[in-house]
């Protein structure tokens, strides 16, 4: 039992802080299902005293004066009136409705009226401070003495979801904005609180904030104020139907907070739920669900041998956001729907901006196609399929399933535009693709052309041999080491063990003191190596010793003509801003070969900021003078 809680609260940090970065990995209502887990069998656990997250941007800590608590919550359909006796208001107590943004939280600070700065909601103790912040210093002066906070959330607003963002999830790009300090341009602050000391003798009420915050020039929240159930439920039920598409802001649900401040103050002091305010609730709506028609469930092969299943249906359309495709968690979870048939309806739910949810099939429709459900053998190469936790795990490292994804995998790891997965399927089996290798043939151009619809000198063609010559420009062995499908390994993972170089690499692995190879062609690690490391160590190990997979990473080396790199590291921290004449990207391989460490924001570490054109103009500019740091031109430190 203390296991599996340590692992689910383990998860749960993983899964928060996942979403706090904007790279949410699960959906709300998955993380919901979690939480309510982990509540049934420890109430009592440490996790639910969290907050936020404080891994969500910035170098520099900032203690808040006011903590930034968060609330407890209520999913729909669950009735609101609990809440009200738990906290023994009476009926005709004034409640203030407001939408709960799905945003990134923020607070304003201000001392005697002058802006000091701006932070992140961290951990609800300490944020991280916002180097933009500066640009809320126009908002109106407070005519109000000592520290003063106005809370509120970073959001990009709707008109910019479809053009500048292409309807991608845009709480997770405000994220992505706020930890790089670029494009701040996009992102639009909401105020819904205010506190400073003994604010109740003040404000009496908490609409009487939200109005004063308006007469300061700050965007505000809408509200609307009830004062019993019957119109309460009224503003649920509007705000599910009609209000939650109409706000120039994404939200998640109702925020339903006591209107008396000194209300609020005694029902604090009589009761806290550990990280929560208890004067307000979080109403959570109903997901949005859809429904369709079952078209086939796709059996994909991971490069690591696992059986993903993909439910493929007709196009349904959610937020304006087309979807034909849901990838299912595992396969017991595939196991879990029961008998599927073809042309049954299906209801998914939009879990998140991003992710589908596949609920339940109609088990009262058609029953005539049933679709099969590979349980003993592998459907591609029909090797016996092993059992590996919740997944189903074909064991054949020649499976065609598995070579496909390798490929595939390198294919998007190298950034080679129009050439799919469906073409590298048909090239498999007519035989002429089956390794990474195989696509710098060069043969390879005329074999396409005898494939069906593959005109020879047509476009498709074109697209693809373009693809793989760029593929073939300024590669280093760590681009080839980070793509070429070892489990477990990415670019980031080799540079942290310094191991960078193909000619090197079985004596970086096998010949320090690391591993040992025993006289059954076992890879065991060697006593002296850090815990941490061994994994790592192990996986790329593994790799290496299966017979042909060194042989061909030297060869494809050749091929490419790639560069062997040792890692160096001198030490020095770098920010990049403005604009340049080369990508980005290609500017910051550089800096990595010549052992930099690139960090997204300035701070009082940083040893250099480099500059592009319009530098002056961002705010990273701005931080590194405060900061005295050296400013210099990417030519100087080459």
């Amino acid at each position: 039992m203390k296991y599996k809680i340590n692992n689910l609260v383990t998860k749960l940090i993983e899964y928060r802080d996942s979403y706090y970065k904007g790279t949410p990995i699960i959906s709300d209502d998955e993380f919901d299902l979690l939480e309510d887990e982990l509540r049934k069998l420890d109430p009592n656990n440490s996790y639910f005293d969290i907050v936020g997250s404080n891994n969500d941007v910035g170098d520099i800590n900032i203690y808040h004066n006011f903590s930034m608590l968060s609330m407890d919550k209520i999913k729909y359909p669950k009735p609101i009136y609990p809440w009200y006796n738990r906290i023994k208001i009476v009926e005709n107590e004034e409640l203030v409705i407001t939408p709960k943004i799905d945003g990134c939280s923020c607070t304003l600070v201000y001392d005697c009226g002058k802006f000091i700065y701006a932070a992140t909601r961290g951990n609800g103790l300490i944020g991280k401070l916002i180097t933009f912040g500066e640009k809320y210093n126009i908002v109106k002066p407070l005519p109000l003495n000592g520290i003063v906070e106005i809370r509120g959330e970073l959001y990009i607003p709707k008109k910019y979801g479809d053009t500048i963002f292409k309807n991608l999830p845009l709480r997770n790009q405000a994220a992505g904005i706020i930890r790089s300090g670029e494009n701040t341009q996009y992102l639009d602050f909401v105020a819904y609180q205010m506190f400073f000391d003994n604010i109740e003798n003040v404000f009496k009420k908490e609409s009487d904030i939200l109005n004063y915050l308006k007469q300061l020039k700050f965007n505000t929240v809408q509200y609307s104020i009830v004062n019993n159930f019957i119109n309460l439920n009224k503003e649920i039920q509007s705000y599910i139907t009609t209000k939650r598409n109409l706000y120039d802001y994404e939200t998640d649900g109702l925020v339903i907070t006591v209107n008396d401040k000194i209300l609020q103050k005694e029902i604090n002091n009589k009761k806290k739920i550990r990280s929560f305010y208890y004067h307000n609730i979080a109403y959570k709506p109903p997901s949005k669900v859809a429904k369709s028609k079952l078209l086939d469930v796709e059996i994909n092969i991971s490069k690591s041998g696992r059986l993903i299943p993909v439910m493929i249906y007709e196009p349904v359309i959610i937020d304006n956001v087309e979807f034909e495709r849901v990838t299912l968690n595992n396969y017991e979870y595939l196991k879990s729907a029961g008998k599927l048939y073809v042309g049954n309806t299906i209801y998914l739910m939009r879990g998140n901006d991003v992710i589908i949810v596949f609920l339940r099939m109609d088990e009262d429709g058609n029953k005539n196609i049933p679709i099969i459900i590979p349980e003993k053998n592998c459907p591609v190469c029909k090797t016996e399929l092993i059992q590996d936790g919740k997944h189903k795990v074909c064991p054949n490292r020649n499976c065609p399933g598995r070579t496909i994804s390798i490929i595939y995998n390198w294919i998007v790891k190298r950034n080679m535009k129009n050439i799919g997965i469906k073409f590298l399927e048909l090239a498999y089996e007519k035989g002429f693709i089956r390794s990474i290798l195989d696509l710098y043939d060069p043969d390879l151009e005329s074999k396409i052309e005898t494939l069906e619809r593959f005109i020879p000198g047509g476009g498709k063609i074109n697209k693809i041999m373009s693809a793989i010559n760029k593929s073939k420009v300024d590669v280093s062995d760590i681009d080839i080491l980070s793509s070429i499908g070892i489990p477990g390994i990415g670019r980031a993972t080799l540079e942290n063990i310094k191991i960078t170089n193909i000619n090197t690499l079985p004596s970086d692995i096998l010949g320090k003191g690391n591993y040992t190879i025993t006289n059954n062609m076992k890879v065991v690690p060697k006593e002296n190596k850090q815990t941490s490391d061994l994994a790592v160590y192990r996986y790329i190990a593994e790799w290496i010793t299966t017979p042909g997979n060194y042989s061909n990473l030297v060869k494809l080396k050749k091929i490419l003509n790639s560069k062997s790199n040792n890692f160096n590291n001198n030490g020095k921290s770098v920010v990049i801003t403005g604009s340049f004449s080369i990508p980005r990207n290609d500017i910051k391989k550089l800096l990595i070969k010549k052992g930099y460490k690139i960090s997204d924001n300035v701070s009082k570490k940083t040893d250099y900021l480099i500059v592009g054109q319009d530098a002056e103009k961002h705010n990273k500019f701005k931080e590194a003078k405060k900061f005295n740091i050296k400013m210099v031109d990417i030519n100087e430190l080459q």
